[in-house]
Formats: structure tokens, sequence, C-alpha cells
């Protein structure tokens, strides 16, 4: 007798939009994701009980709204594109990635990390703003610097 225990693999049902959940997809598994705090819950979740109470604890205001109320929240989340293969997430990627190569460049010549945020960004984002304009000297900002953490 085998002591493992098999947890039954359940699927999103497109009704699941009642209680505000549409669904993430990972590692084959369907993830149950609120529309309106994107907490994501385990597959287990993933029934109407479970993710009814969590729209009464979570959003008690908005238990008595309508199927097509969380439809507009589920559509507005998908222009958004906050999931892993996103255009949000992207350009985040990018900038993450940008903020390592270029603490990797401080590191490999010797120089304190302060040096990313104090010289370094305000070049960057003095050449972009003068070069591409305010639009990508905006999205430049918001990478990370600092000499306490990069990611």
């Amino acid at each position: 007798m085998s002591l493992s225990k098999h947890s039954k693999l359940r699927r999103f049902n497109e009704e699941y939009i009642k209680y505000g959940f549409t669904y993430i997809e990972k590692d084959g598994k369907h993830l149950p994701q609120c529309v309106i705090c994107l907490a994501t819950l385990s597959n287990d979740a993933l029934r109407p009980v479970r993710l009814e109470r969590h729209l009464q604890s979570v959003h008690p205001n908005l238990q008595n709204r309508s199927k097509e109320f969380f439809q507009t929240k589920l559509s507005s989340l998908k222009k958004m594109s906050l999931g892993s293969t996103g255009v949000f997430a992207q350009q985040r990627d990018k900038l993450v990635e940008a903020s390592y190569d270029i603490a990797f460049l401080i590191a490999r010549e010797k120089k304190p990390h302060t040096i990313g945020e104090t010289l370094v960004k305000p070049c960057i984002l003095s050449a972009v703003q003068k070069v591409l304009g305010d639009e990508a000297s905006n999205k430049m900002k918001q990478m990370s610097l600092s000499d306490s953490r990069y990611y």
C-alpha cells in the first residue's frame, strides 16, 4: 500500500468568474487567480466553496457584484499584461537584466557600488532623455542601481 496520496488535479471552470477568479497555468496545473487582488491560490483551492470564501473574507464589499463586473475586471487585467509573458513583465525583466549588467561592470572595475546610483544612473538618464526622449527616460528611472540592493 502506497503512503503517498495523489491529490486530484482540478481544472478551471469558466463559471468561477462569478467568484472573481480566472486562472493561470503553471506546470500543467490551473491555479486560480483573483481578478481583484491578483492573489494566486493552490490548485486544491479550485472549487466554488474556497473561491467564494476568498471573496467573502478578502473582498466582502464585492460579494454582491454581478458576473459582468468580474468579467470587466478580467478584461482590464488581460489588457495590463501582468503575466510572466506579458509586456509589463518583459520590460521589468529587461530593467533587472540591465541593472545586473551594470552592477557586474562596476564590480569588475573594483569601484564602490554607490557609484551606480550617484553617477551611472544620472548619466544614463541624461543621455537617454536627450537621445530618446522623456518616455524612454521615465522607463529608465525604474531601474534600480542602489548600492544595497540589485534586483
